[in-house]
């Protein structure tokens, strides 16, 4: 009975996690997060607007930055790596203001996620940005 309550708990916050309104950025202009994950992208969003609550200019520089990381990718010429340092230094600079939560929960986290699962994106622009 305690393990049913506490997967029903589980799955209300995850619920009310994924539904709750977003901030001023569209689905379709939300650049932060991979196509090649499902949910990536809602996740990232989601998770964006909670650990930066209520810093909507550092939310809007945060896409700025995953922007300029997915055109860096279709670059011919870059490397994922070069890719993924100039977009860790973009997070550390429009985050460093932003408090300690946002900081490492949006910053580091992406930073590390780019590193580790970003070679699946690298190279792969099938459309134009």
């Amino acid at each position: 009975m305690a393990t049913r309550c506490l997967f029903l708990s589980l799955l209300f916050y995850f619920v009310a996690f994924v539904i709750q309104e977003g901030h001023a950025i569209s689905m379709a202009d939300w650049h932060c997060g991979s196509d090649s994950y499902p949910f990536s992208r809602l996740f990232a969003k989601k998770l964006t607007k909670h650990m930066c609550f209520r810093q909507e200019e550092v939310i809007l520089q945060i896409n700025d930055c995953c922007e300029v990381h997915d055109q860096c990718y279709c670059e011919p010429g870059e490397t994922q790596e070069s890719c993924d340092q100039v977009f860790c230094e973009c997070l550390e600079r429009v985050t460093v203001d932003s408090g300690r939560i946002c900081s490492r929960g949006v910053a580091k986290s992406g930073c590390r996620l780019a590193k580790r699962f970003g070679g699946r994106a690298f190279g792969s622009c099938d459309v134009p940005l």
